[in-house]
């Protein structure tokens, strides 16, 4: 369970220190987000289909752009739709879903990561870490 994040056993959502593993495919001084860091991307903090609970100036089809504070407040970041790597190799989704890796896990096989397109976000969804998902490195 701790593939990306030395001695996490939780597999909640949640804002605890991350530590690297040699597993965490982030460059030497960064790290993978912790688990809960997406989840002011929606006004609830859990997945919705509701568009009046994005934090979001904006979500098209190449990315969305999201508010960096709760309730429509602070800088924006950006982003991208591009897509995953799905267990057979091939380019899936591109266009259509942004998904970027926590360091969370969600049990022994599953990480949690962030998912979204202009029709929903899932803050702290799940999958197989056998799946090529994109990351956003943070600073240890």
């Amino acid at each position: 369970m701790e593939l990306w994040n030395k001695g996490n056993t939780l597999i909640t959502a949640n804002n605890d220190p991350i530590h690297k593993t040699i597993f965490d495919p982030s460059p030497t001084y960064y790290t993978l987000p912790r688990s809960a860091a997406f989840t002011g991307f929606t006004t609830t903090g859990v997945d919705t289909d509701n568009s009046s609970e994005f934090n979001s100036s904006k979500i098209t089809t190449l990315g969305g752009f999201f508010y960096c504070e709760p309730n429509f407040h602070g800088t924006i970041c950006y982003f991208s739709t591009l897509g995953i790597r799905d267990v057979s190799g091939d380019l899936a989704r591109w266009h259509y879903e942004g998904n970027y890796w926590s360091a969370g896990p969600a049990s022994s096989e599953y990480s949690r990561y962030l998912v979204f397109s202009t029709t929903y976000i899932y803050p702290v969804y799940y999958y197989s870490r056998a799946r090529g998902n994109n990351i956003i490195p943070t600073s240890e």
